[in-house]
């Protein structure tokens, strides 16, 4: 892809990780997992098309 191109896709991208992070934040909690889980993969591939790679981490909640 061309740079216009890729700048494109990645503020698509963007745009797809809060779009799928607001959902989530107003989904029913039994449909909230999949929507966090949705964003996740939207921000990993963000991270790809930005040269960057994602690699998950514990959260403060598991980390306690």
């Amino acid at each position: 892809m061309s740079k216009t191109n890729d700048k494109i896709h990645a503020g698509l991208k963007a745009h797809e990780v809060e779009k799928r992070l607001n959902v989530a934040f107003w989904s029913r909690p039994e449909d909230e997992a999949y929507h966090i889980e949705a964003a996740h993969q939207a921000f990993a591939e963000l991270a790809s098309l930005l040269g960057y790679t994602v690699s998950k981490i514990e959260t403060v909640e598991e980390a306690a």
